[in-house]
């Protein structure tokens, strides 16, 4: 045990730099595999799929929740042209650029899904 621990001070004195960015390396590994790991699961869960659109959620949320392409559901919200949904921006958030209540944009989407799953489904 005493060895490996000189071992490492010595790598550690002769080699700093080197051991920053091997346990950056290691650090930023990690997360990344956490992160992954997380979405699988989380996905994995059927209580995910196919939810009732809610004024929290992000186009890009819904589009994985019914497995659909970002931009159809882009489509769906019939959003004026004007207005582009941005990466994290919520329902609520474009029904208020888009000068609507939330509850008629989700509307809008439930309608639009509606048709999407039964075009999918044998």
């Amino acid at each position: 045990m005493k060895t490996r621990l000189r071992r490492c001070q010595r790598i550690w004195c002769r080699h700093r730099l080197l051991s920053i960015v091997f346990l950056l390396a290691v650090v930023l590994t990690a997360n990344f595999a956490w992160h992954t790991i997380d979405r699988a699961i989380y996905w994995a869960d059927p209580d995910h799929h196919e939810r009732s659109p809610e004024s929290w959620m992000t186009p890009r949320y819904i589009a994985r929740s019914w497995d659909l392409p970002q931009s159809q559901v882009e489509a769906l919200l019939q959003l004026s042209g004007t207005t582009s949904p941005q990466r994290k921006q919520r329902l609520r958030d474009l029904a208020r650029a888009e000068g609507i209540p939330v509850d008629e944009l989700i509307a809008r989407l439930q309608s639009g899904l509606a048709r999407s799953a039964q075009d999918t489904r044998p």
